[in-house]
């Protein structure tokens, strides 16, 4: 089981199991092994974006329809007040 929630509050993060590293260089695998073994698809960063945010925001596709088939939700907003497809 993963040890973070949230990455809000992480200063470090191991690059090859940061999800939004993962998610930005669209690396589908490695997101759906972590989900797979319990990792939430509703992890937020320092700006509250979600990882939703960032495969839109990336154009990641593939990866945000994997994120949508978890439970991911389009209306989540970060501390700008925006959702995913405000991106």
């Amino acid at each position: 089981m993963f040890s973070f929630l949230s990455l809000k509050d992480e200063s470090h993060t191991n690059e090859k199991e940061d999800p939004f590293i993962l998610v930005h260089t669209g690396n589908h695998k490695a997101l759906s092994l972590m989900i797979k073994k319990g990792m939430s698809v509703h992890l937020r960063n320092e700006k509250d974006q979600t990882l939703f945010h960032y495969a839109i925001l990336y154009n990641q596709v593939k990866v945000a329809c994997l994120l949508k088939a978890n439970g991911a939700t389009l209306d989540s907003t970060d501390k700008f007040g925006q959702t995913p497809e405000d991106a």
